[in-house]
């Protein structure tokens, strides 16, 4: 096999995925190079590597990652079981940075760019994890209430958000790492989020994909602001029918694992008469005092990023549109 000196390689003895001692000569890395050539990234650095057929190479750069990673299904939804269950706290950190790696090393991610790729596919793995296990711990409270399947009761609880940033800075960490291992240049998280492809189904946070859920899915709720950060402890649920025969709604604020609960008087006529009230804002109902909690100020701003309705309002509101 003739080896083009001319090509320009990152070394397959640098890559982390790829080892010296696995193979018996120079000869058979680079015949193995060159059968994972799209799980290289082209850089600067003066190797010999890499078949003739690479030729064109310098024409065609062609780098893992200009075409956008392409993750199977099979392993989307082993992430997704994965990071389920690290959010129902069945998993630690160090579990979870070892999945990641193992997922990195499952498709080959030795380019920045498909690097990024895989980082950017956890991370919206992890928002609907997150949210999936959210919306379970919402069922539980919506049985002693009535049934499930009148789907009309949102959840929102702090733990996830904050468990979601942690998921985001263990990824970060190990895609840090591998990228040092690989001598790649610093990783631009920020701006991958920012311009990521995962946001026709809300913003790429928990927060955000909550809010789309809350609003698009159960009909029945809008997140204000989504960048809005909670207060630890925070757990708010909203039901349009408090049980399954009741003309009100209910809302259930959870302050730090103790709850307040009060109705919301869907049935009040308006001003002047002409119908009932079919919107509030969470805050108008519900306030958080002192006795409550010393950061009452906190829950009841956080409080009023939240809009509540009745499908019906929903609905018709989507028909003036």
């Amino acid at each position: 096999m003739k080896i083009d000196n001319n090509l320009i390689q990152k070394s397959i003895f640098d890559n982390v995925f790829l080892k010296k001692t696995d193979f018996e000569s120079e000869e058979e890395v680079v015949q193995a190079a060159y059968n994972q050539r799209d799980s290289f990234e082209y850089i600067g650095i003066k190797k010999s590597d890499i078949c003739d057929q690479y030729n064109d190479l310098r024409h065609r750069l062609v780098r893992t990652g200009d075409a956008r990673l392409s993750i199977s299904s099979d392993i989307q939804k082993s992430m997704l079981d994965c990071l389920e269950k690290y959010y129902e706290g069945k998993g630690s950190d160090e579990e979870l940075t070892k999945a990641y790696i193992g997922y990195c090393e499952q498709i080959g991610t030795v380019g920045k760019t498909r690097l990024l790729d895989m980082y950017e596919n956890f991370l919206n793995m992890s928002r609907y994890a997150a949210n999936n296990v959210c919306g379970r711990k919402g069922n539980e409270i919506t049985v002693n209430y009535g049934n499930i399947d009148e789907h009309d009761a949102v959840y929102y609880n702090a733990d996830f958000y904050y468990a979601f940033d942690r998921v985001k800075e263990i990824a970060r960490e190990a895609s840090d790492k591998i990228a040092e291992a690989m001598s790649f240049d610093k990783l631009d998280f920020e701006e991958r989020e920012e311009c990521t492809i995962f946001n026709l189904d809300g913003e790429f946070s928990f927060n955000g994909k909550w809010a789309w859920n809350a609003q698009n899915l159960m009909n029945r709720c809008s997140m204000i602001d989504t960048d809005m950060v909670p207060p630890k402890g925070f757990e708010f649920y909203y039901k349009e029918r408090k049980y399954s025969d009741s003309e009100v709604g209910v809302i259930l604020v959870g302050i730090k694992k103790k709850y307040k609960e009060v109705e919301v008087p869907f049935k009040a006529p308006k001003a002047g008469g002409l119908g009932y009230v079919q919107k509030f804002n969470a805050s108008e109902l519900c306030r958080i005092t002192k006795d409550d909690t010393d950061e009452y100020k906190n829950y009841n701003d956080f409080l009023r990023t939240f809009d509540i309705y009745t499908r019906y309002y929903f609905a018709n509101s989507i028909e003036k549109n």
